[in-house]
């Protein structure tokens, strides 16, 4: 979030493009566009949420481009002595925040390394779904769960969580953020939104706030 509103800003300064943004979980915007909301552009943290658009027709396949990836890390609150040396180190917490697995990208991922740790089902009752990346970093900022499996770009953020264990590369899914062009958008604004979106400063945003640019 903080990398795109950086980048819409500086792009209405330079009177490149205008940007309306919305948040949310790569599933959920994935069903508002396909109910017809409003938009041009299609950033997903899911590839198969923009493979779904592309097989329905919203999408072009050729107006699909992997932009950014990122990294899974561990969080706990900020007053905790916890630390988490591997996925095995949540057997046993009881509370443990990430994404729904159910269709949240980063429950997803953060399931998908606990199944190839093979700790998911030690972990799994005591998984929080959250609605969204935010909605787990929330959850360690308060104190609500004992630790958070969010993303590395997320903890960037966090003011009352501290990072203890970053997945590594080897262990934990393939993340990438995909960018989509939708059929329906047309006439020159979408194409300089997608321009300012992917010109050499809005890369240098996206690697400022810690996401690997494809």
């Amino acid at each position: 979030e903080p990398p795109l509103r950086e980048i819409a800003d500086r792009a209405t300064r330079a009177a490149e493009a205008r940007f309306e943004l919305v948040f949310g979980a790569s599933s959920d915007l994935a069903r508002q566009i396909r109910a017809g909301a409003p938009a041009d552009l299609f950033l997903s943290a899911d590839q198969a949420q923009l493979d779904g658009l592309v097989r329905e027709g919203l999408l072009g396949a050729d107006a699909v481009r992997p932009l950014l990836g990122n990294a899974l890390v561990v969080m706990v609150p900020e007053g905790s002595t916890r630390t988490i040396a591997a996925a095995r180190d949540l057997v046993g917490l009881r509370r443990v925040a990430t994404g729904d697995p159910r269709g949240v990208p980063l429950g997803v991922y953060a399931t998908g390394w606990l199944r190839k740790a093979s700790v998911l089902d030690a972990v799994q009752p005591s998984i929080v779904p959250c609605a969204d990346a935010r909605a787990a970093l929330a959850a360690v900022e308060s104190g609500a769960v004992d630790a958070a499996i969010v993303y590395s770009t997320d903890a960037a953020t966090a003011k009352h969580a501290r990072t203890v264990y970053r997945v590594p590369e080897a262990e934990a899914p393939v993340i990438t953020y995909g960018l989509g062009l939708l059929r329906r958008a047309k006439g020159p604004a979408a194409a300089r939104a997608l321009a300012a979106l992917t010109c050499a400063a809005s890369v240098e945003s996206f690697r400022r706030w810690g996401f690997v640019t494809r």
